[in-house]
Parts: structure tokens; C-alpha cells; sequence
């Protein structure tokens, strides 16, 4: 084990050591990964300390456990891992498909409300941001304002347009998503939201506030979506 990792919890430095793996594609999505006896072996640590770090990845959503067959990589690129962080449906609750158009990115300075939101303390931190418009079916439902933090997601800049989805992004990126903390309140469409989503000014808009964290807990992404929910409805199951 590396000393400079020993600051953590040991069932800590696996789970990270086991991420790593995944990252590194020596673990593809749908293949099983050694047993806990195996892994245990091979990094000197106990079955106990194995099984916390896998149980971690299980809530995480990163394996999945199947009875008699072994523990298994989640597809991370899957709509099912997707959907986790996109809980906008149809009226009937169906799944959407987004197509995704990226107004503009850009790279610069945090605001205060970008350091206050993504918890940013050191002078030289930098945010990327850009705008998104998300439609379904022709029409123009979500925009978004996203501010991701440069430092924690390499490269976001340049392959956002070709990832424009959080999801498909991080993957890109060898980022593994953790939580995330969201507020939705009511906003009436202003003149820039009316245009953009075809809407009367003064129309009733959704708006979430959603900070995403990764998989050590730091502040990931802060993104503002305005929501046109005409036809559209907000699902959120606690056990997904």
C-alpha cells in the first residue's frame, strides 16, 4: 500500500485503489471482479476491510452484487446509470432521450456565488462553464447554467461538446460521480428564459439548483436548469 494514502480509513484507500482500477479499464462494465478472499490476498489487507470498500462502491452504484454469480462493473456509460442524475420524465413517467445543444463554454474565474456554491477556497481555482439547452420531441424544455470545477474534471472544456450530458462527461473524463444535493423552487420566465424555451414571459418555470459531489465527496459540478414543464413531470425514487 502507498504510505501517502494512509491519512484514510484502509477501507477507504481500496475503494479508491478499486475505482482506479476501474478507471484504468483493467476491469471493463459487465465483467465480475475477483472475490473478496482474492482481493483481500492481493492487497494485504482483511476480508472485512474488502467487503466495507465493496459495499461503498455497491451504494455508489459503481458494481452491482448478483446472488450466486459475483459482483459485477456497472456501465457507467448505461441510460440506466444516466437516469440517476436526469429525474425529468414525460407527463406518463417515461423515460426522455435528450438532445442536448451547448450554447457556449468557457473557462475563467469563479464568481463569488460559483465559490460559495462549489465550496471553492484556493485563489487560483478556475470553473468551466456552459450553457446547455436540452429538447425532447423538436421542443426546447430545460436550460442550463453549469459551472463544473476545472481541477476535478480534466479536460471538461474541451470534450463538453461532444459529452454534453454530467454523466457521459465524467466517464470521458476517468471522473466517478457520487451525490448530489438539490433545491427546486418556482421562477417566471424572464425575457432571456421565454426566448430560449419559446415561452410567454411571465410563464411558471421549474427551477433546480443542483450541486453534484464525486466519489470523495468534493464539489463536482453547480448547475442552474430552468424548466418549461409542459408535458414534462420531476421523479425522484429514494431507493433508486
Amino acid at each position: 500500500m502507498d504510505g501517502t494514502l494512509h491519512t484514510r480509513p484502509l477501507y477507504l484507500q481500496i475503494h479508491d485503489l478499486l475505482i482506479a482500477r476501474m478507471n484504468s479499464g483493467a476491469w471493463k462494465p459487465h465483467e465480475s471482479i475477483p472475490n473478496e478472499h482474492d482481493l483481500a490476498h492481493e492487497f494485504g489487507v482483511s476480508v472485512g476491510t474488502i467487503r466495507k470498500a465493496i459495499e461503498l462502491l455497491v451504494k455508489e452504484r459503481l458494481v452491482v452484487r448478483r446472488q450466486g454469480r459475483g459482483t459485477f462493473i456497472v456501465d457507467r456509460t448505461s441510460p440506466e446509470f444516466e437516469h440517476r442524475y436526469n429525474r425529468m420524465r414525460r407527463a406518463d413517467g417515461t423515460v426522455i432521450n435528450w438532445e442536448s445543444q451547448i450554447l457556449c463554454v468557457e473557462t475563467g474565474e469563479p464568481t463569488s456565488s460559483e465559490r460559495a456554491r462549489l465550496n471553492l477556497l484556493a485563489p487560483d481555482d478556475e470553473v468551466v462553464r456552459a450553457v446547455r439547452l436540452r429538447r425532447t420531441d423538436g421542443r426546447a424544455c430545460i436550460h442550463d447554467q453549469i459551472s463544473i470545477v476545472a481541477s476535478r474534471m480534466p479536460k471538461a472544456a474541451e470534450l463538453f461538446e461532444r459529452h454534453p450530458g454530467l454523466v457521459l462527461l465524467a466517464k470521458a473524463c476517468n471522473v466517478v460521480l457520487g451525490r448530489y444535493r438539490e433545491e427546486i423552487s418556482l421562477a417566471t420566465a424572464d425575457s432571456n428564459w421565454a426566448e430560449a424555451l419559446n415561452v410567454p414571459v411571465g410563464t411558471a418555470l421549474m427551477r433546480l439548483d443542483r450541486v453534484t459531489f464525486n466519489h470523495a465527496d468534493e464539489t463536482l459540478e453547480w448547475r442552474i436548469a430552468h424548466s418549461s414543464m409542459d408535458g414534462l413531470t420531476y421523479v425522484d425514487d429514494i431507493d433508486e
